[in-house]
């Protein structure tokens, strides 16, 4: 009996075992799925922030990182999957902008001193997040020694930097839009919201054209709504004195009728 006893003992821990690494191997497998949908979504959302954001507000660490993350995402991708064929475009032209890219002079001066048109609320909105999400790739790159702590600093304070730009550049626009409609009041506060946004950014030192052409316009602006209070106050003031004119003949002709009836 101990014999089968035993034996028992064994098929039985066998059989769990075999369960226990069933399991195991089935739980590994729906992380690796999940890493994956992940990652191809990390890679959809790079190629993604690459080619929304304007070329205004990418400096060099910025378009260096975007394309470093996109070769080492779509070869991941391509050894993982079978996708292989598919990440091969991915990687080829993503290194040939990374070549370009690497060969760009620092410009940020001179691109900062310019506009970027962002006339649509829901675009800015969509940067905002696109931001938000190079700057947590940007910390976790770090951490994972891919990119030297410089280059990561780098990156984080250029975006910064376009995160003050967006709004900037969003409230500029509005504010142009509503001036060229004639909705005076309306530009005023955008102007003057853009001026403020201006004022809190780490770079306002760089943006004296933009400061000069804000000031200018709030204060053409403003003298366009005092005109108009003027002329407004003008006609309310004419309107007065006709209606008074017009009561006093009505009196007038009221006292003749009474003097004859």
């Amino acid at each position: 009996m101990a014999p089968l006893a035993i034996i028992g003992v064994l098929i039985i821990l066998t059989l769990i075992g075999s369960i226990f690494i069933k399991s195991f191997l089935e739980k590994k497998k729906i992380e690796r799925a999940r890493a994956m949908v992940n990652l191809t979504d990390d890679l959809r959302r790079m190629q993604n922030a690459i080619s929304t954001l304007p070329e205004l507000y990418l400096d060099k660490p910025t378009k260096t990182f975007i394309y470093k993350s996109i070769i080492q995402m779509a070869e991941r991708i391509g050894q993982v999957s079978n996708r292989d064929d598919s990440m091969v475009s991915v990687i080829n032209e993503a290194r040939t902008k990374l070549d370009a890219a690497l060969e760009l002079k620092e410009d940020s001066i001179k691109r900062l001193s310019k506009w970027c048109k962002v006339a649509n609320p829901d675009d800015a909105q969509e940067m905002r997040q696109l931001i938000k999400f190079l700057h947590a790739q940007t910390v976790a790159a770090v951490k994972a020694g891919v990119i030297p702590k410089a280059h990561g600093a780098r990156v984080v304070k250029n975006l910064k930097v376009i995160a003050h730009r967006i709004m900037l550049d969003l409230n500029y626009c509005l504010g142009k839009t509503y001036y060229t409609g004639k909705k005076h009041r309306r530009a005023l506060g955008k102007f003057r919201v853009a001026l403020g946004i201006l004022h809190k950014s780490p770079i306002k030192q760089h943006l004296n054209p933009q400061k000069e052409e804000l000031e200018k316009l709030i204060q053409k602006t403003e003298s366009i709504l005092e005109e108009t209070r003027k002329q407004t106050a003008s006609t309310s003031a004419n309107s007065l004195a006709s209606g008074m004119d017009k009561m006093e003949k009505e009196e007038e002709w009221e006292q003749k009728k009474n003097l004859y009836e």
